[in-house]
């Protein structure tokens, strides 16, 4: 089988680190991981109550995300008008090794696990960000059917081009399974992956390969932490976001259903809570 390092490396390829917190004296799966959902079990009107108003009062402590530390920027010199440069094109980048460019996986059939390494395809690349996979596939049957499989990396662009260009987003997570007709666009320190992105998602829907022509230009090594760090901080405040807008709708659609069903009323002065809840 091969020195030490060479069993090590093959016995994790498709492992992942995780805090020994996670996996000692807890409950549920030893690695946690993106999973659908549990169903809510049937409670009393009493239960529902306590748990909107504890969700309520958890929305409402949220703290801001402070996003003008990282955002502080000046107004630079404007660049000399100049056409867009040949040395300038994600072609160009392919060509030099700054890109790499790897093909989507086509899978036998459809995942349907709840636990294991995320699926990412098309349909998971909106508006710019990646939506949460829907769909799992285990580690075993990964390992099994799929031993050449290459996982996506943090930092990764994944873009689909089926009909020309449709979308492209930044993966900050890595370690998913990306299927086509998706792909992974890997770039080097050199270039920028949210750059990359939305120069892509700019270049707007066209046929072929045109979407190689997009021009993108180096960032400045001086410019390069500051650049991570602020998209650091808008990526964390967006995902923020997007959990509290999920939050507000579990909110919004549990008290509609509870008053519709006639187990939750409001407090007011004619509707006291009854005694004892």
């Amino acid at each position: 089988m091969g020195d030490e390092q060479t069993v090590r490396s093959h016995a994790f390829h498709y492992s992942r680190r995780v805090a020994a917190r996670s996996v000692i004296a807890a409950h549920g799966p030893l690695i946690p991981g993106p999973t659908t959902a549990p169903p809510r079990p049937a409670t009393s009107g009493s239960h529902t109550a306590a748990r909107l108003m504890t969700l309520a009062e958890r929305l409402d402590s949220e703290p801001a995300q402070p996003l003008a530390p990282a955002v502080r920027v000046f107004h630079a010199s404007a660049p000399t008008t100049r056409r867009p440069s040949t040395h300038e094109t994600i072609e160009h980048w392919l060509d030099r090794g700054d890109l790499e460019l790897i093909p989507g996986h086509r899978l036998s059939g459809e995942p349907t696990d709840e636990a294991g390494v995320p699926v990412l395809g098309a349909d998971q690349i909106m508006d710019g960000s990646l939506a949460p996979a829907q769909v799992h596939i285990d580690l075993l049957t990964l390992a099994e059917d799929y031993p050449a499989a290459h996982l996506s990396e943090p930092g990764d662009v994944i873009l689909t081009t089926t009909g020309g260009l449709r979308a492209a987003a930044v993966d900050h997570e890595g370690s998913a399974l990306v299927t086509y007709p998706a792909r992974i666009l890997r770039p080097t320190e050199t270039l920028d992956p949210h750059l990359l992105a939305r120069a892509l998602n700019r270049h707007g829907a066209t046929g072929g390969r045109a979407w190689r022509s997009v021009t993108l230009r180096p960032v400045p090594e001086s410019q390069r932490k500051a650049l991570r760090e602020a998209m650091a901080a808008v990526d964390n405040a967006h995902r923020h976001a997007h959990a509290r807008i999920a939050a507000l709708k579990e909110l919004r659609d549990d008290l509609l259903d509870g008053i519709a069903a006639r187990v939750l009323q409001f407090d007011t002065p004619t509707t006291a809570p009854p005694e004892g809840h």
